[in-house]
């Protein structure tokens, strides 16, 4: 299983750590935002799972692949796939909740 991160410098405040997995068998695409003078956007494998930094605020769009289209399948609010200790991989080594996400 693939397991990414992006940036995590989270000695800033208003960052956060998240966490998504696409556990779908479908190729995604995955693109943040609400964030203020950056861009972020990504392939995500089927199965693929990745940690990384947002604003608070920010969202992840979530983007179905068919054939030559991208179709938005959800919007999550980066609050509600934010890390924490309560349901964290990284404390527990078992998957959380929030692994469970399926679209």
């Amino acid at each position: 299983m693939i397991q990414t991160q992006l940036n995590l410098n989270l000695e800033k405040p208003d960052k956060i750590l998240c966490f998504y997995i696409n556990n779908t068998s479908y190729i995604q695409i995955v693109r943040l935002t609400n964030i203020a003078k950056s861009k972020y956007e990504r392939v995500v494998f089927p199965k693929e799972r990745f940690f990384f930094e947002a604003d608070l605020d920010a969202q992840l769009e979530i983007y179905m692949c068919e054939m030559d289209k991208k179709i938005l399948s959800a919007i999550l609010p980066c609050d509600r796939i934010q890390v924490n200790e309560e349901n964290s991989v990284l404390k527990s080594g078992k998957e959380s909740a929030l692994a469970h996400i399926c679209l």
